[in-house]
């Protein structure tokens, strides 16, 4: 299975790395940086208290039209204010694993993701990848006008 990445980066302007960290350690903010055509919906009761390591967090999402699934994440790691993992324990992954990290500059905080994933479904999937590159990023490219909306440039 070939792995897949996907890396991006992100200046949240006018913010402290506190603000910008206690918004991504909160599970349940991803309710609002995900495309609603995923019909995301956070299950875990805990997703509105921040994360910690070994935390999962159990969804509804729909990748594709007419199928939803369940998709259970791992917080694998936390490196407060500096970055977390989360890792696909069930889902509609083979495998994925997310890197988030955060830098305060004198501008803002800058955001850097880094994902690797794999596509089920062996050779059936590669046919499907394509697909599935452009849902990812578009995905991500959802999330960054999301949080250029949550996080407005401040003057």
């Amino acid at each position: 299975m070939k792995i897949h990445t996907y890396a991006s980066e992100q200046l949240l302007p006018g913010i402290a790395l506190g603000e910008a960290w206690a918004f991504f350690a909160t599970p349940l903010n991803l309710n609002r940086i995900t495309p609603p055509h995923l019909h995301f919906e956070i299950l875990s009761k805990d997703a509105g208290q921040p994360m910690f390591k070994g935390q999962i967090i159990r969804y509804k999402v729909q990748p594709l039209p007419l199928y939803r699934t369940t998709w259970v994440t791992e917080i694998a790691e936390v490196n407060p204010m500096v970055s977390f993992v989360d890792v696909q324990k069930q889902g509609p992954f083979a495998h994925w694993h997310h890197t988030h990290l955060f830098f305060q500059e004198q501008s803002g905080v800058k955001m850097y993701d880094n994902l690797q994933y794999t596509i089920p479904f062996g050779r059936a999937g590669q046919v499907v990848g394509p697909f599935i590159h452009r849902k990812v990023t578009e995905i991500f490219s959802y999330r960054r006008l999301k949080l250029e909306e949550i996080f407005p440039v401040r003057k």
